[in-house]
Protein backbone atom coordinates (compact mmCIF):
# COMPACT_ATOMS: atom_id res chain seq x y z
CA UNK A 1 0.00 0.00 0.00
CA UNK A 2 1.41 3.37 -1.04
CA UNK A 3 1.09 6.13 1.53
CA UNK A 4 -0.13 9.48 0.17
CA UNK A 5 2.54 12.15 -0.07
CA UNK A 6 2.39 15.64 1.39
CA UNK A 7 3.68 18.84 -0.24
CA UNK A 8 7.44 19.26 0.04
CA UNK A 9 8.25 22.04 2.52
CA UNK A 10 12.05 21.97 2.64
CA UNK A 11 14.05 20.80 -0.34
CA UNK A 12 17.65 20.30 -1.40
CA UNK A 13 18.37 19.90 -5.11
CA UNK A 14 21.67 18.49 -6.33
CA UNK A 15 23.58 19.97 -3.39
CA UNK A 16 27.28 19.45 -2.86
CA UNK A 17 28.47 20.41 0.62
CA UNK A 18 31.85 20.22 2.28
CA UNK A 19 34.62 21.75 4.33
CA UNK A 20 38.17 22.84 3.53
CA UNK A 21 38.01 21.79 -0.08
CA UNK A 22 36.64 18.30 0.69
CA UNK A 23 33.13 17.34 -0.40
CA UNK A 24 31.10 15.51 2.25
CA UNK A 25 27.71 15.51 0.52
CA UNK A 26 27.71 14.93 -3.23
CA UNK A 27 24.93 16.09 -5.59
CA UNK A 28 22.28 15.08 -3.09
CA UNK A 29 18.58 15.75 -3.51
CA UNK A 30 15.98 15.34 -0.77
CA UNK A 31 12.50 16.68 -0.11
CA UNK A 32 11.11 16.97 3.42
CA UNK A 33 7.33 16.72 3.34
CA UNK A 34 5.11 19.07 5.31
CA UNK A 35 3.62 17.61 8.47
CA UNK A 36 5.80 14.49 8.42
CA UNK A 37 8.44 13.03 10.72
CA UNK A 38 11.46 12.04 8.65
CA UNK A 39 14.36 10.17 10.26
CA UNK A 40 17.83 10.58 8.74
CA UNK A 41 20.09 7.59 9.35
CA UNK A 42 23.51 6.44 8.24
CA UNK A 43 26.95 5.41 9.49
CA UNK A 44 29.24 7.86 11.24
CA UNK A 45 30.91 10.32 8.88
CA UNK A 46 28.44 9.87 6.03
CA UNK A 47 27.33 13.53 6.04
CA UNK A 48 24.19 13.61 8.20
CA UNK A 49 25.23 16.57 10.37
CA UNK A 50 26.68 18.38 7.36
CA UNK A 51 23.40 18.04 5.49
CA UNK A 52 21.39 19.25 8.50
CA UNK A 53 23.61 22.32 8.90
CA UNK A 54 23.11 23.18 5.25
CA UNK A 55 19.34 22.73 5.47
CA UNK A 56 19.37 25.05 8.50
CA UNK A 57 21.15 27.74 6.49
CA UNK A 58 24.36 27.50 8.51
CA UNK A 59 26.49 26.05 5.73
CA UNK A 60 26.25 27.23 2.14
CA UNK A 61 26.38 24.43 -0.45
CA UNK A 62 29.15 24.54 -3.04
CA UNK A 63 26.60 23.65 -5.69
CA UNK A 64 22.85 23.16 -5.88
CA UNK A 65 20.03 24.94 -4.05
CA UNK A 66 18.14 24.61 -0.78
CA UNK A 67 14.65 26.09 -0.71
CA UNK A 68 11.83 26.57 1.77
CA UNK A 69 8.44 26.43 0.07
CA UNK A 70 10.16 27.15 -3.22
CA UNK A 71 12.18 30.15 -2.01
CA UNK A 72 15.96 29.76 -1.76
CA UNK A 73 16.89 30.02 1.92
CA UNK A 74 19.88 32.14 0.93
CA UNK A 75 17.37 34.93 0.19
CA UNK A 76 15.99 34.88 3.75
CA UNK A 77 17.43 36.82 6.66
CA UNK A 78 18.58 34.89 9.71
CA UNK A 79 15.48 36.02 11.65
CA UNK A 80 13.11 35.20 8.80
CA UNK A 81 14.51 31.70 8.55
CA UNK A 82 14.51 31.20 12.33
CA UNK A 83 10.79 32.00 12.51
CA UNK A 84 10.13 29.07 10.19
CA UNK A 85 12.90 26.64 11.05
CA UNK A 86 14.64 25.67 14.29
CA UNK A 87 17.86 23.66 14.47
CA UNK A 88 19.23 21.70 17.43
CA UNK A 89 22.86 20.74 16.76
CA UNK A 90 24.52 17.61 18.03
CA UNK A 91 26.67 19.50 20.56
CA UNK A 92 24.94 22.81 21.42
CA UNK A 93 26.85 25.38 23.47
CA UNK A 94 25.77 27.97 26.04
CA UNK A 95 27.35 29.95 28.91
CA UNK A 96 27.99 27.73 31.94
CA UNK A 97 25.99 29.93 34.31
CA UNK A 98 22.83 30.17 32.20
CA UNK A 99 19.68 28.73 33.75
CA UNK A 100 17.26 26.45 31.96
CA UNK A 101 14.62 29.18 31.91
CA UNK A 102 17.02 31.72 30.40
CA UNK A 103 18.09 29.19 27.79
CA UNK A 104 14.51 28.43 26.81
CA UNK A 105 13.72 32.14 26.58
CA UNK A 106 16.47 32.51 23.99
CA UNK A 107 14.26 30.51 21.68
CA UNK A 108 11.96 33.53 21.38
CA UNK A 109 14.68 35.69 19.79
CA UNK A 110 13.29 35.46 16.21
CA UNK A 111 9.91 36.78 17.34
CA UNK A 112 11.06 39.74 19.45
CA UNK A 113 12.07 43.29 18.64
CA UNK A 114 15.02 44.91 20.44
CA UNK A 115 14.04 46.22 23.89
CA UNK A 116 10.42 45.14 23.40
CA UNK A 117 8.66 43.83 26.53
CA UNK A 118 7.79 40.18 26.80
CA UNK A 119 4.41 39.37 25.30
CA UNK A 120 1.83 36.87 26.48
CA UNK A 121 2.73 34.75 23.45
CA UNK A 122 6.40 34.71 24.49
CA UNK A 123 5.57 33.61 28.02
CA UNK A 124 3.09 30.99 26.86
CA UNK A 125 5.56 29.51 24.36
CA UNK A 126 8.28 29.15 27.01
CA UNK A 127 5.92 27.69 29.61
CA UNK A 128 4.55 25.15 27.15
CA UNK A 129 8.06 24.16 26.02
CA UNK A 130 9.12 23.52 29.62
CA UNK A 131 5.99 21.50 30.28
CA UNK A 132 6.31 19.38 27.13
CA UNK A 133 9.88 18.44 28.00
CA UNK A 134 9.15 17.93 31.73
CA UNK A 135 11.64 20.63 32.69
CA UNK A 136 9.41 22.90 34.81
CA UNK A 137 10.91 21.70 38.10
CA UNK A 138 14.43 22.37 36.78
CA UNK A 139 13.68 25.72 35.14
CA UNK A 140 15.74 27.77 37.61
CA UNK A 141 18.68 25.38 37.76
CA UNK A 142 21.97 26.23 36.01
CA UNK A 143 22.35 24.27 32.81
CA UNK A 144 25.83 23.17 33.90
CA UNK A 145 24.41 21.47 37.01
CA UNK A 146 22.19 19.11 35.03
CA UNK A 147 22.84 15.60 33.80
CA UNK A 148 23.50 15.04 30.10
CA UNK A 149 19.95 13.86 29.51
CA UNK A 150 18.45 16.81 31.38
CA UNK A 151 20.57 19.24 29.38
CA UNK A 152 19.39 17.61 26.17
CA UNK A 153 15.77 18.11 27.23
CA UNK A 154 16.52 21.76 28.12
CA UNK A 155 17.92 22.36 24.64
CA UNK A 156 14.89 20.70 23.10
CA UNK A 157 12.67 23.01 25.17
CA UNK A 158 14.51 26.02 23.74
CA UNK A 159 13.98 24.63 20.25
CA UNK A 160 10.26 24.19 20.89
CA UNK A 161 9.95 27.71 22.34
CA UNK A 162 11.06 29.02 18.96
CA UNK A 163 7.60 28.03 17.64
CA UNK A 164 8.96 27.14 14.20
CA UNK A 165 7.06 24.97 11.73
CA UNK A 166 10.15 22.87 10.97
CA UNK A 167 12.41 21.17 13.51
CA UNK A 168 15.85 19.96 12.43
CA UNK A 169 17.28 17.81 15.22
CA UNK A 170 20.78 16.33 15.14
CA UNK A 171 20.77 13.20 17.33
CA UNK A 172 18.16 14.47 19.84
CA UNK A 173 18.22 11.16 21.76
CA UNK A 174 21.92 11.54 22.62
CA UNK A 175 22.61 11.24 26.38
CA UNK A 176 19.07 10.02 27.06
CA UNK A 177 18.37 6.68 28.72
CA UNK A 178 15.97 4.27 27.05
CA UNK A 179 12.85 5.56 28.81
CA UNK A 180 13.61 9.20 27.97
CA UNK A 181 14.50 8.28 24.37
CA UNK A 182 11.07 6.72 23.89
CA UNK A 183 9.40 9.63 25.69
CA UNK A 184 11.15 12.15 23.44
CA UNK A 185 10.32 10.26 20.25
CA UNK A 186 6.69 9.98 21.34
CA UNK A 187 6.69 13.75 21.92
CA UNK A 188 8.06 14.35 18.43
CA UNK A 189 5.37 12.06 17.06
CA UNK A 190 2.68 14.08 18.87
CA UNK A 191 4.11 17.37 17.61
CA UNK A 192 3.65 16.08 14.08
CA UNK A 193 0.23 14.51 14.58
CA UNK A 194 -1.33 17.16 16.83
CA UNK A 195 0.55 20.38 15.98
CA UNK A 196 1.33 19.80 12.30
CA UNK A 197 5.08 20.18 12.82
CA UNK A 198 7.56 19.02 10.20
CA UNK A 199 10.51 17.15 11.71
CA UNK A 200 13.79 15.92 10.29
CA UNK A 201 15.83 14.15 12.96
CA UNK A 202 19.14 12.32 12.82
CA UNK A 203 18.69 9.02 14.65
CA UNK A 204 20.96 6.01 15.16
CA UNK A 205 18.46 3.35 16.24
CA UNK A 206 16.87 2.10 13.05
CA UNK A 207 14.10 0.26 14.91
CA UNK A 208 13.13 3.39 16.85
CA UNK A 209 13.13 5.31 13.57
CA UNK A 210 10.89 2.71 11.97
CA UNK A 211 8.49 2.84 14.91
CA UNK A 212 8.09 6.62 15.21
CA UNK A 213 8.97 8.24 11.86
CA UNK A 214 6.78 8.49 8.78
CA UNK A 215 9.75 8.17 6.46
CA UNK A 216 13.34 7.08 6.69
CA UNK A 217 16.18 8.55 4.63
CA UNK A 218 19.39 6.51 4.57
CA UNK A 219 22.59 8.39 3.84
CA UNK A 220 25.74 6.64 2.64
CA UNK A 221 28.96 8.24 1.41
CA UNK A 222 27.28 11.62 1.04
CA UNK A 223 24.34 10.39 -1.05
CA UNK A 224 20.81 9.15 -0.39
CA UNK A 225 20.91 5.35 -0.48
CA UNK A 226 17.20 4.89 0.18
CA UNK A 227 14.16 6.88 1.25
CA UNK A 228 10.61 5.89 2.01
CA UNK A 229 8.46 4.06 4.52
CA UNK A 230 10.24 1.83 7.01
CA UNK A 231 8.76 -1.31 5.45
CA UNK A 232 10.32 -0.33 2.11
CA UNK A 233 13.67 0.91 3.44
CA UNK A 234 14.50 -1.52 6.24
CA UNK A 235 15.59 -4.58 4.29
CA UNK A 236 18.54 -6.90 4.93
CA UNK A 237 20.11 -5.87 1.63
CA UNK A 238 19.85 -2.13 2.29
CA UNK A 239 21.13 -2.40 5.86
CA UNK A 240 24.03 -4.55 4.69
CA UNK A 241 24.96 -2.02 2.01
CA UNK A 242 24.60 1.13 4.12
CA UNK A 243 25.66 0.00 7.60
CA UNK A 244 27.84 -3.03 6.81
CA UNK A 245 25.76 -5.10 9.22
CA UNK A 246 24.24 -8.49 8.47
CA UNK A 247 20.91 -9.42 9.98
CA UNK A 248 17.28 -10.27 9.41
CA UNK A 249 14.01 -8.33 9.25
CA UNK A 250 10.86 -9.52 11.01
CA UNK A 251 7.42 -8.00 11.58
CA UNK A 252 7.53 -5.88 14.73
CA UNK A 253 5.18 -7.54 17.26
CA UNK A 254 4.92 -4.35 19.34
CA UNK A 255 4.42 -1.66 16.69
CA UNK A 256 3.62 -1.22 13.01
CA UNK A 257 6.53 -1.75 10.65
CA UNK A 258 9.57 -4.00 10.48
CA UNK A 259 12.05 -5.02 13.17
CA UNK A 260 15.73 -5.41 12.26
CA UNK A 261 17.71 -7.99 14.22
CA UNK A 262 21.47 -7.59 13.69
CA UNK A 263 23.63 -10.67 13.44
CA UNK A 264 27.15 -9.36 12.95
CA UNK A 265 29.10 -6.40 11.60
CA UNK A 266 30.64 -7.23 8.24
CA UNK A 267 33.28 -4.51 8.23
CA UNK A 268 34.93 -1.91 10.38
CA UNK A 269 35.29 1.62 9.05
CA UNK A 270 38.73 2.83 10.08
CA UNK A 271 39.88 6.40 10.68
CA UNK A 272 40.75 6.90 7.00
CA UNK A 273 37.25 5.95 5.88
CA UNK A 274 38.40 2.62 4.44
CA UNK A 275 36.71 -0.70 5.14
CA UNK A 276 38.80 -3.17 7.11
CA UNK A 277 37.23 -6.61 6.89
CA UNK A 278 36.93 -8.42 10.17
CA UNK A 279 38.66 -11.77 10.51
Amino acid sequence: MTEPTSPVLLQARDVTIGYDGRDIVNRLSIGIERGRFTALLGPNGCGKSTLLRALAGLLAPRAGTISLEGQPIAQLSRKQLARRLSFLPQIPRAPDDITVRDLVEQGRYPHRRPLAPWSAADRAACTEALELTHMVALADQPLAALSGGQRQRAWLAMTLAQSADILLLDEPTTYLDMAHQLELLALLRRLVDERGKTILAVLHDINQAGQFADKLALLSNGSIAGMGRAVDVITPETIRTVFHVDGMVLPNPMAPGPLFLPRTALTIIDATGEDATRS
